[in-house]
């Protein structure tokens, strides 16, 4: 019950960041508009992580303002990525500073399999910068379980029950590009 549980947890999570839903605002997590989508797929390269970088770091506010906090912290990728965006991250002995990876070490990789094909994603750290919310009914923050003996046979009932969602609270926080 606690791995399906958990399971169910990470569905919705990474559903709410692969669905690209609509926010309240009418418009898709992912959007030109938002700012947050690349304007066409590319692989994972030190250029395309730098126009990524840029694009979240020039987030403003509602209001106008810069936005403190929302700094790339995660590189996310599926596993048809996972070799690519390990190859971008890594440091490199480098003689000449043209050739340096200023990303080694930047960014902390996540490798989900429910991301599939070659889209990648850059989200800020969720404990800087607000992204998705799992929350939890109040006062059931964990998995419910009742259990009843068996009268008429010799045995238990079980049941669990996790009442539990996920929504995304700001698109400033991600970054998508569709992959090439």
């Amino acid at each position: 019950f606690g791995r399906k549980a958990a399971d169910l947890e990470s569905d919705l999570v990474w559903g709410m960041l692969t669905s690209n839903p609509v926010m309240a605002d009418s418009i898709a997590l992912f959007h030109a508009s938002h700012g947050n989508l690349a304007g066409s797929g590319s692989a994972i390269s030190l250029s395309a992580l730098a126009a990524a970088e840029q694009a979240m770091l020039t987030q403003t506010s509602p209001e106008g303002n810069y936005i403190s906090g929302n700094r790339p912290a995660y590189l996310i990728v599926g596993p048809a990525k996972k070799v690519e965006a390990q190859q971008a991250l890594a440091a490199v002995v480098a003689n000449d500073t043209q050739k340096v990876n200023i990303f080694a070490g930047a960014l902390q990789l996540i490798v989900e399999p429910r991301i599939t094909g070659n889209q990648w994603y850059l989200s800020a750290d969720p404990a800087a910068f607000d992204t998705i919310e799992l929350s939890h009914l109040d006062g059931q923050e964990g998995l419910y379980l009742e259990t009843q003996n068996g009268f008429d046979i010799d045995g238990v009932k079980t049941k669990a029950r996790l009442d539990v969602g996920a929504a995304v609270i700001d698109h400033r926080g991600f970054y998508k590009n569709p992959g090439a």
